[in-house]
């Protein structure tokens, strides 16, 4: 069984808005307890920027990145990543790409941030993002079955693993993916009551996994088990959608 979570261990979560933060919330809670201590209200600036979906902290621990699908036309949306600080929630910088763009990770071993994204059409790759650049560099194509949703490389860098969401739970999946080219190497059926939404690892390389509804569960992919861990009950978070560790840097701050 994996150990119980290090008291004080910091992480982040993304809600969706409600009718007091339309933008959504950015919080702080302690993954031993849930309990959230800091929540920062996102920016709200236009009636076309959609729900955020996605968060990764930075490695200066001072700022994250947010993403937001932006829906440019009927047919036609965007993914707009935001740089925003930490400290206020007020926007850094922002970088636009076509079709989905989420499930955003740092490698813990070169700093590339990574990607999965899934272009109108429907094909669904797994990139690296430059992010000032505003491109993307293919890794490989994932299978069309897969609704990625979320990605969390082990601390070596060796293993990458992809949160298949496809709002079942009867359907979703944590899929381990072959870094240097996206083949799939095995499935594990989600196996929680609830739909999935994130998935992290924390620094012991125990997956942590959010589930709709706002509960947070330990998953053992070796076993295909999980348990719960808390459920979210602060009144000033929506629907937890993203969720990221704070690595041992960024706890420093």
């Amino acid at each position: 069984p994996a150990s119980a979570p290090t008291p004080g261990t910091g992480a982040w979560v993304i809600a969706t808005g409600n009718e007091d933060r339309p933008g959504g919330t950015l919080a702080r809670f302690d993954l031993a307890t849930g309990t959230v201590e800091r929540a920062i209200d996102l920016p709200f600036d236009s009636p076309n920027d959609h729900q955020p979906l996605e968060v990764v902290l930075l490695p200066d621990g001072q700022s994250a990145l947010v993403a937001r699908l932006v829906n440019v036309s009927p047919n036609r949306q965007v993914t707009l990543v935001q740089t925003v600080s930490l400290a206020d929630g007020k926007e850094t910088s922002s970088t636009r790409f076509p079709g989905w763009l989420d499930s955003l990770e740092f490698h813990p071993k070169t700093g590339e941030l990574w990607a999965t994204q899934t272009e109108v059409s429907g094909l669904r790759k797994l990139v690296r993002v430059k992010l000032k650049r505003g491109e993307l560099d293919l890794v490989g194509e994932l299978p069309g079955d897969l609704a990625p949703r979320s990605l969390a490389f082990t601390r070596d860098g060796k293993q990458l693993w992809c949160l298949s969401a496809t709002n079942e739970a009867k359907k979703d999946e944590l899929v381990e993916l072959d870094p240097s080219n996206a083949k799939v190497l095995r499935r594990i059926p989600w196996g929680i009551e609830h739909p999935a939404h994130a998935l992290d690892i924390d620094a012991s390389g125990r997956l942590v996994a959010l589930a709709w509804g706002g509960t947070l569960h330990e998953f053992d992919a070796s076993s295909g088990r999980s348990r719960p861990l808390f459920t979210f009950t602060d009144h000033r978070l929506g629907v937890p959608v993203g969720l990221d560790l704070e690595r041992p840097a960024a706890a420093k701050r």
